[in-house]
């Protein structure tokens, strides 16, 4: 039943921030609205300790992995648009295979849609713990082991109790 309430609670939250209505008919839809999505997507929620880097004690860690996320994404955004503008073009692509330190799934997927997120690296398969990203150069390749939101993730998973 905890499973439930709080992925509930939080869908309920975002449709309210994105109505901005809390009339009666707005919370009425919106509550039928998360349950069906809740129920549509039931296989998907996470198993019993799968997400305890996700816990409400960690919140102020993922906060601050959504700034590094951030400023990561703006850096990655200035390094492509100097080589997209640059007169030779200096494209160097490679795939990088590397290990990562993080043990649950939860937190090893949220790495790769990060990875894929930040533009001149792509996320293109996981085995386990192994990660195959794309780079547009070997720089950026190079900053993936071991990068600051790597360090951030493994830190939340060891805050768990």
């Amino acid at each position: 039943m905890l499973r439930v309430v709080g992925p509930a609670l939080a869908l309920l939250a975002f449709w309210l921030a994105v109505t901005g209505s809390l009339d009666r008919q707005h919370l009425v839809f919106g509550g039928l609205v998360v349950a069906v999505v809740l129920l549509v997507n039931r296989d998907l929620a996470f198993e019993v300790g799968e997400a305890g880097a996700f816990r409400i004690a960690n919140l102020p860690r993922l906060i601050v992995y959504t700034a590094v996320l951030l400023a990561e994404v703006v850096k990655a955004n200035v390094q492509v648009a100097y080589i997209v503008l640059h007169p030779r073009l200096p494209v160097d692509p490679c795939l990088v295979i590397y290990h990562v330190g993080l043990e649950q799934e939860a937190t090893r997927t949220l790495l790769a849609n990060s990875i894929t997120l930040t533009p001149g690296t792509l996320t293109v398969d996981l085995h386990g713990a192994d990660f195959v990203v794309h780079a547009l150069t070997g720089e950026a390749a190079g900053g993936l082991p071991q990068g600051p939101m790597e360090r951030r993730l493994v830190a939340m998973e060891r805050a768990i109790p």
